[in-house]
């Protein structure tokens, strides 16, 4: 077995270690959470001892958490998250049905981190000290100290309700509808992400541009894009696909705060209601289906550092 495939190997056996123990945690935490899923389930109804009892059969809330977790377990390793107290529904189709918003807003706004950030961060690290690089400095310290949810109403208000550009609120039908829809909260979550992206990128390649194999470049005579691209990105590559990581990550959680300033029916929004409600079914399958995307994630991360550096899969190999 060679070096990357045995690295890859030991990556999938800590990822389905992660998403057990994480499942774990999240299922104890709901468990011993203040509040009655029972009388959640019941509503407004009068909460008589039969009623509750009967509640507490029918959904199995009187077994004991051994026993729970098991059906729980059971039921992922099935890929069967279980259906909602509210609604019935099967909480894996709740999930997949607003997937279809979720998935383009955090690749959107993960779209929009990169192509300001990382270009914003080259261009300030090739011009540090001047006035652009300040000037970009600047905007990205705005970026990063403003709210998704503070941006996000500017951003309704000014081109929604003053200038009428774009809807104000529903995901809109259709793929050209809800595309169109999407534009100011793509826009909200990618300018967050956008700040972090441009803080770790200039600091790469200004890291970059300091190594002797740069200026032994530049000395020979290449020109500024192909020292760029044959030198400095090779050396900042690692640490600017770790922040893509980081950012991607945050696209997912942030999409929750910005599903409910935009009013979309995503699975952020999903996962809010069903706290709310204390839907402990929905609570733990989207936290579950979270923590596995996040989890690939990470290991797309480790195989890709490995692709570029390959001292990485020798280090592993060697452990």
């Amino acid at each position: 077995m060679n070096s990357l495939a045995l690295y890859l190997l030991r990556r999938l056996a800590a990822a389905v270690l992660v998403v057990l123990v994480v499942s774990f945690l999240i299922f104890c935490c709901l468990y011993l959470a203040p509040g009655s899923p029972e009388q959640a389930i019941l509503g407004p109804q009068q909460a008589t001892p039969e009623a509750l009892a009967t509640i507490r059969s029918d959904f199995g809330l009187d077994d004991s958490f051994v026993l729970q977790y098991w059906h729980f377990l059971d039921g992922l390793l099935h890929l069967d998250l279980g259906r909602s107290f509210q609604t019935g529904e099967s909480v894996g189709s709740g999930i997949t049905s607003r997937l279809g918003v979720t998935v383009p807003l955090a690749l959107g706004g993960f779209l929009v981190a990169c192509v300001l950030g990382i270009g914003g961060g080259i261009i300030a690290a090739q011009r540090r000290g001047r006035m652009s690089d300040r000037a970009l400095g600047t905007l990205g310290v705005v970026a990063a100290s403003t709210p998704a949810y503070a941006s996000g109403v500017l951003f309704l208000y000014v081109f929604g309700v003053a200038l009428g550009w774009f809807p104000v609120s529903g995901s809109g039908d259709g793929l050209s509808d809800r595309a169109f829809h999407l534009v100011l909260p793509i826009v909200t979550l990618g300018l967050v992400g956008a700040a972090s992206m441009f803080r770790r990128t200039r600091v790469a390649v200004v890291s970059a541009l300091e190594r002797d194999d740069v200026a032994f470049a530049r000395a020979r005579g290449l020109s500024s894009r192909e020292v760029l691209q044959k030198y400095v990105l090779r050396h900042a590559m690692v640490m600017i696909a770790t922040s893509a990581g980081v950012i991607l990550i945050f696209m997912l959680a942030g999409a929750a705060v910005v599903e409910s300033t935009f009013d979309l029916d995503g699975v952020g929004s999903y996962l809010l209601t069903s706290i709310n409600d204390k839907d402990l079914p929905s609570v733990q399958g989207i936290a579950v289906v979270t923590t596995a995307l996040v989890v690939l994630i990470n290991l797309a991360m480790d195989l890709l550092y490995a692709v570029i550096d390959p001292r990485i899969q020798r280090g592993a190999a060697a452990d």
